[in-house]
């Protein structure tokens, strides 16, 4: 599967599904993955709050960064 299908599978999610899925590589890239590819570490309901509202605000945005 190449990156770009992957790509367009990530922009068919759900917007809470692709958090996870950002979540997941942002942990990947700084090595902070455990073992099952979970992220190691606590969210805060907070942080969760403000993520939801930025990736809501530029939705837009990221979807060109997809690309």
């Amino acid at each position: 599967m190449s990156a770009t299908e992957i790509i367009q599978q990530l922009e068919s999610l759900p917007l809470e599904e692709q958090r996870k899925v950002f979540a997941y590589v942002r942990a990947h890239e700084a090595g902070t993955s455990a073992p099952g590819g979970q992220p190691t570490g606590i969210v805060s309901e907070e942080f969760k709050k403000i993520a939801g509202e930025v990736f809501s605000k530029n939705d837009e945005l990221f979807r060109k960064l997809a690309q």
